[in-house]
C-alpha cells in the first residue's frame, strides 16, 4: 500500500496564518510553490494564540486529523504573543513557553517520525507599534522579545533532538535589519518591507524567512528537499513517451 502524499505543516500564530498572503510573498505561498507536485505545505496558523493556547487547544486536534498522513516536517513559529509583558492577556512566562515548546515537539515526534524545525520569533519594532499596534506598543519590549527567542533555542539544543533543528530567525532578522541601517534610521517605509506594523512580518522579512529555511534543509535534510522527493505523478511527457506503465500493466 502505497504511502499519501507527502506533507509539511506550517504551526504557530499569525506569523504562519499570514505566510500565505500573495502581497506580503509569504513563506508559505513560497513553499508550497517550491514544493508542488512533491509535497502539500498546510497552513495551521492561528491569530493570536500564544503557546498555551496551541498546546491546549489546537495540536491535539491536527495529530488526530492527520495521525495517518505522511508528514515529512513540521515547521514551528510560536512565541511572538507569549512575548508581550506581563500584565497582558497574551502573556506567558517565559519558562512555561518552554515547557510547552518542548511539550509540542514531542507530541509531535511521538506520531510523526518527521522533522522539526523550529523558528525563533522575530525581532519587533517599536516606533512602528506605537503608530500600527492594537495597544501602541505597549504590550511589547524588544529585549523580552530577544528573551522569549533565546529560550527557543536553548529548548532545541539542550534537548539534542533527533532530527530538530532551528533557525534563529531573531538574529537573522536583526542582522539584515542592521546591515539596512535600519536600527537606528528613520526610513520607517523601508522597515515596513520586513515588519509591517512592527510585529507582523512584510515582503522582506517573509523573503528571509524562506531562503534561511530552504538553506537549513538543504544542508542538513538533502532528502526532503523539493529535488529530494519524487512527484506525486509522473512527468507529462513520460506520459507520452509510453514511459509509465498502463493500469492494466502494474
Amino acid at each position: 500500500m502505497s504511502l499519501p502524499p507527502p506533507q509539511i505543516i506550517l504551526f504557530g500564530d499569525s506569523l504562519i496564518e499570514q505566510s500565505f498572503s500573495v502581497e506580503r510573498h509569504g513563506v508559505g505561498a513560497a513553499l508550497a510553490n517550491a514544493y508542488a507536485r512533491r509535497a502539500d505545505v498546510l497552513n495551521r496558523g492561528l491569530s493570536g494564540y500564544n503557546s498555551n493556547w496551541l498546546l491546549d487547544h489546537y495540536l491535539e486536534t491536527i495529530l488526530g486529523a492527520y495521525a495517518s498522513a505522511n508528514i515529512i516536517m513540521w515547521i514551528i513559529l510560536v512565541g511572538a504573543n507569549d512575548a508581550c509583558l506581563p500584565g497582558f492577556v497574551h502573556h506567558v512566562p517565559v519558562s512555561q513557553f518552554k515547557e510547552n515548546l518542548e511539550k509540542m515537539i514531542v507530541a509531535i515526534q511521538r506520531q510523526h517520525k518527521c522533522k522539526v524545525l523550529v523558528l525563533s520569533p522575530p525581532p519587533i519594532d517599536k516606533r512602528l507599534l506605537e503608530s500600527h499596534g492594537p495597544r501602541g506598543g505597549a504590550d511589547r519590549d524588544l529585549g523580552v522579545t530577544r528573551s522569549y527567542a533565546s529560550a527557543a533555542k536553548e529548548v532545541v539544543e539542550v534537548g539534542k533532538w533527533n532530527s530538530v533543528g532551528f533557525l534563529d530567525f531573531y538574529e537573522l532578522l536583526w542582522e539584515e535589519l542592521k546591515n539596512e541601517g535600519l536600527i537606528a534610521g528613520n526610513d520607517l517605509n523601508l522597515v515596513k518591507e520586513y515588519l509591517t506594523d512592527g510585529l507582523h512580518l512584510g515582503p522582506k522579512g517573509y523573503e528571509l524567512m524562506y531562503d534561511t529555511i530552504m538553506k537549513k534543509i538543504k544542508q542538513d535534510w538533502p532528502e526532503i528537499c523539493p529535488e529530494g522527493l519524487s512527484m506525486t505523478a509522473p512527468w507529462w511527457g513520460d506520459l507520452q513517451d509510453g514511459r509509465v506503465k498502463q493500469h492494466d500493466e502494474l
